[in-house]
């Protein structure tokens, strides 16, 4: 409990946007893990099988794997807040295109979307998380941003 107090005092210290950035990560990160568990039941309640959840994911890791390197140029351009604004917008758009449009094709373009969105919010974390912290306060700041990310998706693994 010591260590948790410590966490939430130093969590005070941060910038403004370094909170509200660990406070984006830990609603995402709920959000990610009730999509883990719900999204693959959803996948098999329209009837497809292992082999095409299997292809849905592996587009996903696609679409990110080639938006990854674009996704560096445009955050140097555009700058971290304007990317992850719109990459949270581009990953919505796709959830929800995932949705209303549960056919084979329709599903593996809104992944692959999806994919390209979530690049794009890999790729600001750290330059970000640089940016808006000061050189003595980084380790807890990136330390603290993976123990947030983690904890949430197994907390919204267990709630979906």
């Amino acid at each position: 409990m010591f260590h948790l107090n410590e966490y939430l005092k130093l969590f005070g210290r941060f910038q403004r946007d370094a909170r509200l950035y660990l406070i984006s990560a830990a609603l995402s990160g709920v959000s990610t893990g009730i999509i883990l568990v719900l999204y693959n039941l959803y996948l098999q309640s329209l009837g497809y099988g292992t082999d095409f959840i299997g292809l849905i994911l592996f587009v996903g890791t696609i679409g990110v794997g080639l938006a990854i390197f674009p996704a560096g140029v445009c955050i140097d351009r555009f700058g971290g807040k304007v990317i992850l604004i719109w990459s949270s917008v581009l990953i919505g758009i796709a959830g929800i295109g995932q949705i209303l449009l549960p056919m084979p094709v329709p599903l593996l373009v809104t992944t692959f979307v999806a994919g390209i969105g979530g690049a794009f919010v890999l790729v600001v974390n750290a330059p970000f998380l640089t940016m808006h912290s000061i050189p003595a306060e980084r380790s807890e700041l990136f330390s603290l941003n993976i123990v947030v990310t983690l904890v949430t998706i197994v907390l919204g693994e267990i709630l979906g």
